[in-house]
């Protein structure tokens, strides 16, 4: 918890720089696996700044981000239950219909993380319009590689069955 402590005090840094803002976020990436640590985030206070940082004008920066919160949230309800009270599924949503394949595809992982196995999420999932999203997301000449649809297919399932 105590590398956690530091990365999110870097984070909540305002004057930091891009480069160790990255690798703060990198480090938490790493540091969320373990379920202890991923229900701890929000408890110390790290869970706001990484939500903070998907509307972070670097796009890679909002990439890491997300990556963290699909990490954190996966097979974990208290996480879930945490990102989504804190507003973010909005966000990810709106990050899902980037011109860039690698944003679309690091928010559709954030996305099916919190909405697997969470009639919660994927009802926010519904009153967020992410289907609309879904329909731009699996469009041919629109959406984003083959290689990246497993996301996709699967929150289509998740919401199909909800």
């Amino acid at each position: 918890a105590d590398l956690m402590k530091i990365a999110i005090a870097d984070l909540n840094n305002a004057s930091i720089s891009l480069e160790d803002r990255q690798r703060a976020l990198q480090e938490l990436l790493i540091l969320v696996e373990p379920i202890d640590n991923a229900n701890d985030l929000d408890k110390i206070g790290g869970l706001v700044p990484v939500i903070q940082d998907l509307n972070n004008a670097n796009e890679e920066i909002r990439i890491t981000s997300a990556w963290i919160l699909g990490t954190a949230s996966q097979n974990n309800a208290l996480v879930q239950s945490q990102i989504l009270g804190y507003g973010a599924l909005a966000r990810l949503v709106k990050m899902g219909y980037s011109t860039s394949a690698k944003e679309a595809a690091k928010a559709m992982y954030a996305i099916s993380a919190l909405i697997r196995n969470n009639v919660n999420g994927q009802e926010a999932f519904t009153s967020e319009n992410g289907n609309a999203m879904l329909q731009v997301v699996k469009h041919p000449i629109l959406g984003i590689q083959a290689n990246n649809r497993f996301s996709c297919d699967e929150i289509s399932h998740f919401c199909s069955t909800y």
